[in-house]
């Protein structure tokens, strides 16, 4: 793996455009006497950069702390959540020269909205909502308008989701005892189906360009490791199989390059 970002920082969150050519992610670093959004960082800028990383630039350009970001289909938007206080969170979005900074979700008071992804028509965006002291997964207009509840799970906990390349399905995580598995559900939120049963969490899952497996971070409790599995749970290969923690994982359009975060030095 290269070390394409080469950061002192800590980067995380990687998302290549759809025509491959960029990749969005979050700095995060720490504001000495800022404000105490998050236990670890109170700071968190989106940046995109070339996908071999040069030109990297700040979009965010603030002392915000601004997680999980995500590109519209034709490239022009960025799709984030941002910590507007502590312990609340709302999805912007924002165009990707910095320009025109809009907020889409209004949750105050705790909890709230975060980690939007675009479906691939660019007209509707899915995000992990903390609402009313229950985790599901959302969707609404990609104005902000029209916000529902998919997943409707009530006391389960699930987050994360994204769309397949086609649209027609959502793959996310939900907590079923003490482990988080991945499922699968047409994307107005039926036919739900679990892929992974075993003791381990699964987070973060992505559906390869042709739509035929799911990359996602599986953590045993050791590290966090980058695994594929077909849709229908056979076949999981680990990709990572070291010692280190890799996290976050996308994968390019034309399915040739994997990025992620990672622990690793060099």
């Amino acid at each position: 793996p290269n070390n394409i970002s080469n950061s002192t920082e800590y980067d995380s969150s990687p998302r290549f455009s759809a025509d491959g050519n960029k990749i969005v992610f979050t700095r995060y670093s720490i504001i000495n006497g800022g404000p105490s959004y998050s236990n670890t960082y109170n700071k968190g800028q989106t940046y995109v950069m070339n996908k071999d990383g040069t030109n990297q630039f700040n979009v965010s350009n603030d002392n915000s702390l601004d997680v999980y970001p995500s590109f519209s289909p034709d490239g022009s938007t960025i799709a984030f959540g941002r910590y507007t206080n502590f312990g609340t969170f709302n999805i912007f979005k924002i165009n990707s020269d910095g320009n025109n900074l809009e907020q889409l979700t209004f949750w105050s008071g705790g909890g709230g909205y975060d980690y939007p992804i675009f479906s691939p028509t660019g007209t509707l965006i899915i995000s992990k909502g903390f609402v009313n002291g229950s985790w599901n997964i959302y969707e609404m207009n990609s104005d902000g308008n029209n916000l529902i509840n998919l997943s409707g799970s009530g006391s389960l906990r699930d987050m994360f989701g994204s769309y397949s390349p086609d649209g027609t399905k959502i793959v996310f995580c939900r907590r079923l005892g003490s482990y988080h598995q991945l499922m699968l559900m047409d994307s107005d939120g039926s036919n739900v189906v679990q892929i992974t049963n075993d003791s381990n969490d699964h987070y973060y899952p992505r559906f390869t360009p042709d739509g035929s497996k799911i990359i996602f971070t599986l953590y045993n409790f050791v590290n966090f490791q980058i695994h594929t599995i077909n849709i229908d749970g056979t076949d999981m290969i680990n990709l990572s199989n070291n010692t280190f923690n890799d996290d976050v994982a996308d994968i390019s359009p034309d399915g040739g390059t994997l990025i992620f975060s990672s622990d690793r030095t060099g």
